[in-house]
């Protein structure tokens, strides 16, 4: 299932390629759950951030952690190594090694 939040959209905004933003936005809104930013989800980014994760990368991941997310993918090596590093609940992969490891899973 595709989780979409607050913070998501904020970052789909700023893109700043036309084309870019609407094939984004299109994606964002057919997310079946929305994140909405919380207290809780705050606390927790504040949490991630002394893992050297930066505040933007952090409130993303807190929503995910919160929100129920299985896996939270993302192309961001460092942010894949710094949540390794941390206490992070859910698992954050690269997107292309997570859907091998998910086709060909025995």
């Amino acid at each position: 299932m595709f989780f979409s939040s607050d913070v998501l959209l904020d970052e789909i905004l700023g893109i700043a390629n036309i084309v870019k933003r609407e094939k984004a936005l299109l994606l964002y809104h057919s997310a079946a759950i929305h994140i909405s930013l919380s207290d809780n989800i705050v606390t927790r980014a504040r949490e991630f951030e002394q893992f050297q994760i930066n505040p933007y990368d952090a409130l993303q991941l807190s929503g995910a952690e919160i929100g129920g997310a299985d896996v939270f993918l993302t192309t961001d090596r460092k942010l894949i190594n710094a949540a390794g590093r941390s206490d992070v609940k859910i698992k954050v992969k690269n997107p292309l090694i997570w859907l091998t490891e998910v086709l060909y899973e025995r």
